[in-house]
């Protein structure tokens, strides 16, 4: 919230402006003989130096109180949805810190540099006073808040949009890359010449893939059903590229109707599918790549483990996953959690996804 310096000097320059124009209107009713302490006596201090001494810790309390607000409650109790809590909290704050401290000032402190304190003035009064400056504080800290999140919001959802684009575009461009499609549509030619009964089931495939990423890929959640189906598409394209069968545990500790309620970003898992597929031992059935898919309370887990290649171990893990990681960061701040564990001594690559679907 205060990583612009500009920021930062707008705020200090508030609390200056707060500060002089109440020196300002104090000593503008002071020269005039209009009455302006709680009692309705004459102001004990007339000069403007004399004023703005005995103003400055008052308004620092405020900037305190506002502060306490703005960086520690609302953001702990408003994010959780705790309003009731937030009242309350708040309001032991004023019984125990603001009031307490604000009396200190305005009746001791005054007294101390010369001024009328508040003998004369009525407690009830001086409380109503105060606690309905503190609501104005608590009230402007609170929309300066809500619009701040906001403002952040808007911004996070347009940096979203644009990291999702190029992420669908990268998405397409991999999987549809010259590279991709001549070894699909070899993969194809050869069940094709052989008369496979493969081939429709390829084709049908590819097409699948095709559509889900250029129709799915366009909305913000789909069903995990969905996604699950596109990495068995995928996975099953890569079965018949080479003599030796592709050694894959694919696990899915989830129903249909869990798969079905379950929504996440669309093309969120297959990074760490293909990253697998891509730098990992695929074809030796003594480490065959393990696919974990489950549910634990309101947590979606996804690890993906597999061997890497002697040649791969500095390669695995690089850009692609991080842009991932970051894309995690936009979609579940707060609600997600992304490790990678490597044994480079036998050469186990382990990624581990937890979601908070709640």
């Amino acid at each position: 919230m205060f990583k612009s310096k500009t920021i930062i000097w707008l705020h200090i320059l508030f609390w200056v402006l707060s500060l002089f124009d109440s020196v300002y209107i104090s000593n503008f009713f002071a020269q005039r003989g209009i009455q302006t302490d709680y009692s309705g006596n004459p102001l004990g201090i007339s000069s403007l130096a004399f004023k703005l001494i005995s103003d400055i810790p008052t308004v620092l309390l405020h900037a305190a109180f506002f502060y306490l607000n703005l960086l520690v409650l609302l953001p702990h109790y408003f994010r959780r949805k705790q309003y009731i809590r937030y009242v309350l909290v708040v309001i032991l704050v004023l019984a125990v810190g603001y009031l307490p401290l604000r009396y200190g000032i305005e009746d001791y402190y005054y007294k101390w540099i010369g001024g009328t304190g508040l003998d004369y003035t009525s407690k009830l009064f001086w409380i109503s006073d105060s606690v309905t400056y503190a609501m104005r504080l608590g009230f402007l800290a609170t929309a300066y808040y809500l619009t701040w999140q906001w403002v952040m919001g808007e911004k996070e959802k347009e940096q979203l949009r644009a990291e999702q684009l190029h992420t669908e575009l990268s998405f397409l461009k991999n999987q549809t890359s010259p590279h991709f499609l001549f070894n699909t549509l070899g993969t194809l030619h050869a069940l094709a010449h052989k008369g496979s009964a493969q081939t429709a089931d390829a084709i049908v495939r590819l097409s699948d893939m095709l559509r889900y990423m250029l129709y799915n890929g366009e909305k913000e959640m789909v069903p995990l059903a969905a996604e699950l189906d596109y990495i068995q598409n995928y996975l099953a394209l890569q079965e018949p590229r080479a003599e030796q069968p592709m050694q894959v545990e694919l696990k899915i500790a989830l129903n249909e109707a869990e798969l079905q309620s379950i929504s996440i970003p669309p093309l969120l898992f297959i990074p760490f599918i293909e990253n697998a597929c891509k730098h990992g031992i695929t074809r030796d059935s003594r480490y065959p790549v393990q696919i974990a898919l489950y549910q634990t309370g309101q947590e979606l887990h996804l690890r993906v483990q597999n061997r890497v290649a002697r040649q791969e171990k500095d390669t695995q893990g690089g850009i692609g996953l991080a842009n991932t990681r970051r894309r995690l960061e936009l979609l579940y701040p707060g609600k997600h959690r992304f490790s990678i564990e490597q044994e480079p001594e036998n050469g186990i690559f382990l990624v581990h996804v937890t979601l908070i679907t709640a």
